[in-house]
């Protein structure tokens, strides 16, 4: 019985000293080196400014949407490179599907209309290779990154589909589309 008081008090001071921070705030200043420094209590005789916290923003599946799918069931398609072989080599990559966004997946965005896009892929990007981002069918960005971040969209349905092209420009291989709703506070 006794330990529970001390939890019980323990818990309460917690809570009152969470309080007074919130009600003091967070300040911002410089230290003596000249490098920005923040905190709830900061040094005496110190230049001030008030800090204002930035919104917290909540996406709903965070978690979920950067786990590798079990049983990924994205169909991929393999493009000739070149029209006049007489034997289709096949593509030397084996996957290439999105982990994020969800297809079908509602993205609460915040003000700024920001997104990510991440991709699977196996084997690794080949150095004269590049992976290609599309959305709403206009090429976005070319370079060798997997992640993608598209911001200023727009609240509603987009698309967005990703290919990997060799040196010259062909298309090694193609993701299917992934379609997902923005919705802006």
């Amino acid at each position: 019985m006794c330990s529970s008081k001390y939890l019980f008090l323990a818990t309460m001071i917690s809570i009152v000293t969470l309080q007074s921070v919130y009600a003091d705030g967070i300040f911002k200043w410089k230290d003596a080196r000249g490098n920005t420094q923040y905190g709830d209590e900061p040094p005496k005789n110190t230049r001030l400014d008030k800090f204002k916290m930035p919104e917290l923003m909540v996406v709903d599946g965070f978690k979920e949407q950067w786990k590798p799918r079990q049983n990924n069931t994205y169909k991929t398609t393999t493009i000739k490179r070149s029209p006049v072989t007489t034997s289709a080599k096949p593509s030397i990559y084996t996957r290439l599907a999105f982990i994020a966004p969800r297809n079908n997946q509602i993205i609460k965005s915040g003000f700024n209309g920001e997104v990510s896009a991440m991709i699977s892929l196996k084997p690794p990007l080949k150095k004269s290779h590049q992976i290609v981002f599309d959305l709403d069918g206009k090429e976005v960005s070319k370079g060798k990154s997997r992640i993608h971040n598209f911001s200023n969209l727009s609240a509603g349905k987009h698309t967005v589909m990703t290919k990997i092209i060799d040196h010259r420009g062909n298309i090694l291989k193609n993701s299917m589309p992934i379609s997902f709703s923005v919705v802006r506070k």
